[in-house]
């Protein structure tokens, strides 16, 4: 299956705690090589020469200023002078399995001659593990431009905040597009996609990168958390999907419904239209053509005239019509209500989605084991009827011996694979707990206030609210709802002040007197 992984990360000679003495592009590129470079800069050999699956390297630089990669890295290291100077940026992509090798080199070297002419910087390209289910390409590519005389000025549109990350998405695109292209050439039906889950409305957990540790983990049978994340992401698009499959079927059912409301109300209406017609001739049948018409058209106009104005005011008023928008929001509210209705893993789900399939084939291999040590013990007792004399003296041939530790070994192995199913079983339930504790913490309040708030803005007057919902703006109607709430908590909070103010008793000051305080000074001194 053709996998989308596309991932930048940068050199910088900032120690880390990794990293104390900093990043070197003169290693990282005898790394990705599989080849011995020196560092001129600190006359360090970085040799990597014993590293397997390098498939080929290979130099795209502009103008050909430099014809190794090793003078490349070395003359791009002595062009910084800062000591946390970003020395180095590189490009990790997977390569498409269903093609050969020959489309794959073909592929990584067209897409470094694209991040060379578009931002005139110099490539070396590495191919990994070309021909093998997980082939790859590391691009690393200079942070300057390179001129006829040598390196130019930094690439500051990758490193800018506002710019960078439109450029990175338009590499992701065009690598897209082009691994796309080969694969329809080759007649091949796999096809990768650069936007994520959410760009696509994919409503679905994405997984989590493994890597190399968590793939060398899973091959010695250890423990990796994160393939456990994403057997548990799987398990929970697993449920999402019959989800969506039940509301899906759901809606159907409602649109049916719906239709056939609809066929019947218009077979009423068009019966009552022709019995209504109906009516006038036989009224008019004993009369001439010409006085019915004259009494049809006077009751007509006797009709329009007297109708009252009032009764216009006095009909019942007619019922929101519910548009595209308004029914998209509500599929989605019901959509969030069953995803908090239950966690991801219930009771039935153990048998629904065989995380313990082989339940069936332990349970008959233990059966089995039981019934091999009961077979033993039937054996043991025979062989003791036969040597009653032995057994009355507590003596012991051979054979009841035989019998005795083929009795206590199929014993021995039933408990075996006994306790090791519990644990089995103790360790896939404790994980399933787990998950559904993390849902009830995490996800489930998520989801209920995602859900109040939908409901607040269906129920809500505020036109502006109501446009959006019409609109199918489900975070503008919240944002505007939300913002409505807080203007009136805003409001109660100031009324409730002006009240306290008015409650609180009116302190006059003490008015002042001219007269004389005893054992004070006299007035006018």
């Amino acid at each position: 299956m053709a996998i989308f992984h596309f991932s930048t990360k940068v050199f910088s000679r900032s120690p880390s705690v990794k990293n104390p003495a900093g990043q070197s592009a003169v290693a990282a590129a005898a790394y990705r090589a599989g080849a011995r470079y020196t560092d001129q800069r600190t006359e360090k050999v970085h040799d990597y020469t014993r590293k397997s699956a390098v498939d080929e390297t290979f130099l795209v630089c502009p103008h050909e200023a430099f014809s190794s990669p090793e003078e490349l890295w070395n003359a791009a290291e002595s062009a910084e002078k800062r000591k946390n100077s970003t020395v180095a940026r590189e490009y990790e992509i997977s390569l498409p399995a269903e093609l050969s090798r020959d489309s794959q080199k073909k592929l990584a070297r067209e897409m470094s001659e694209y991040i060379s002419k578009k931002y005139n910087v110099a490539i070396q390209a590495s191919l990994h593990k070309i021909g093998t289910d997980n082939p790859h390409v590391h691009i690393l590519s200079t942070t300057r431009e390179i001129t006829p005389e040598g390196f130019g000025k930094k690439t500051r549109v990758l490193d800018d905040r506002k710019t960078g990350a439109e450029e990175i998405k338009a590499m992701r695109q065009h690598w897209a597009a082009i691994c796309n292209r080969e694969l329809e050439r080759h007649n091949q039906p796999a096809r990768i996609d650069h936007r994520s889950n959410a760009e696509r409305k994919i409503e679905a957990l994405p997984s989590v990168h493994e890597g190399p540790s968590a793939s060398s983990l899973a091959k010695r049978g250890r423990y990796s958390e994160r393939r456990r994340e994403n057997s548990r992401r799987r398990e929970v698009n697993k449920l999402l999907k019959i989800a969506q499959r039940e509301v899906l079927a759901a809606d159907n059912a409602q649109i049916e419904a719906e239709h056939a409301l609809a066929v019947h109300r218009e077979t009423v209406r068009t019966e009552r239209e022709a019995a209504a017609n109906e009516a006038p001739r036989k009224i008019f049948a004993h009369k001439s053509p010409r006085i019915a018409l004259d009494e049809k058209i006077s009751g007509k106009l006797s009709a329009r005239k007297k109708t009252p104005v009032a009764q216009k005011n006095t009909a019942a008023p007619k019922k929101r019509q519910k548009t595209a928008g308004r029914m998209m929001i509500e599929k989605e509210l019901e959509k969030l209500k069953s995803a908090a209705a239950r966690p991801p893993f219930g009771p039935s789900s153990l048998a629904i989605h065989g995380e313990l399939g082989a339940a069936k084939i332990v349970d008959a291999q233990l059966d089995k084991l039981k019934s091999d040590a009961r077979k033993s013990a039937e054996n043991r007792r025979k062989i003791y009827k036969k040597h009653p004399i032995l057994k009355m003296f507590g003596l012991k041939n051979r054979a009841m011996k035989d019998a005795e530790e083929a009795e206590t070994a199929a014993k021995r192995a039933y408990r075996a694979a006994k306790k090791n199913w519990s644990k089995e079983v103790r360790s896939i339930l404790s994980a399933r707990e787990t998950a559904n504790r993390g849902w009830q913490k995490r996800i489930k309040p998520a989801l209920d206030k995602k859900v109040s708030e939908i409901e607040n803005a269906l129920a809500s007057q505020n036109p502006y609210v109501q446009s959006a919902l019409n609109r199918g703006d489900i975070e503008g109607a919240v944002r505007r709802r939300n913002q409505d709430e807080r203007e009136l908590q805003e409001k109660i909070k100031r009324e409730k002040i002006r009240i306290e103010i008015e409650k609180r008793p009116v302190q006059v000051p003490p008015a002042r007197s001219n007269e004389r305080e005893p054992g004070g000074p006299a007035p006018g001194l």
